[in-house]
């Protein structure tokens, strides 16, 4: 598979909630919100998240491997929407 790096670290913005199979929607840490997330980090990166209210956080902290499984399913999202 190609791999896609980003030239704008926080260009990959979601609309919907991240829902995590067992887990419920991906919440912000700061402030709780569940939309309104940008995405950060390069293929084979763990995925680092932004909220709007400016809270920046490293989700899956414990589990790197579904972190970095995130980050390339965000940027192929993204490649096949631009």
């Amino acid at each position: 598979m190609e791999e896609f790096e980003l030239l704008d670290p926080w260009s990959i913005e979601m609309l919907a909630p991240i829902v995590v199979a067992g887990e419920g929607p991906m919440a912000c840490p700061g402030c709780e919100a569940v939309t309104g997330f940008s995405a950060g980090g390069r293929w084979g990166d763990v995925v680092r998240m932004r909220c709007r209210c400016g809270y920046d956080w490293l989700p899956f902290e414990d589990d790197p491997e579904l972190s970095r499984e995130l980050m390339k399913e965000l940027i192929i999202a993204a490649q096949s929407e631009g």
